[in-house]
């Protein structure tokens, strides 16, 4: 803790602290995105209107507790024949659980540092 702090404090007075932005927010407002996959996960949900799945706004759907279980399985599928079908509707699965998620804790509290700067770490 010491340290880091000694080590900012010393890059402030170098002029380097807070490090220049490595990234142009334009190129990655288009790399860091695929277009298909959007595009794909909008048609599944789409076709699945036509073949009598709800509709996303309904909060009462049939079997809403469930698709945490179901985005598992597809996963799992995945992981088994490698078919991006199963990615797709897994994504599916999670967004009808943003929009019509049932969990008793339901919110939103996005951080900042966590599991996912284990990278960053070097701790991957």
């Amino acid at each position: 803790m010491t340290h880091a702090l000694l080590r900012r404090r010393l890059l402030e007075r170098a002029g380097l602290w807070p490090p220049p932005c490595r990234y142009d927010l334009a190129e990655l407002w288009e790399s860091e995105w695929c277009e298909e996959f959007v595009e794909r996960c909008r048609n599944r949900l789409v076709m699945g209107k036509f073949r009598g799945y709800p509709h996303l706004a309904e909060p009462d759907a049939p079997n809403a507790r469930q698709y945490l279980d179901r985005a598992a399985q597809e996963i799992a599928a995945y992981r088994t024949d490698g078919n991006l079908e199963h990615l797709v509707d897994a994504a599916n699965m999670m967004h009808a659980e943003y929009a019509r998620g049932r969990h008793p804790r339901r919110h939103w509290g996005p951080a900042d540092d966590g599991p996912h700067l284990e990278h960053i770490r070097g701790v991957a």
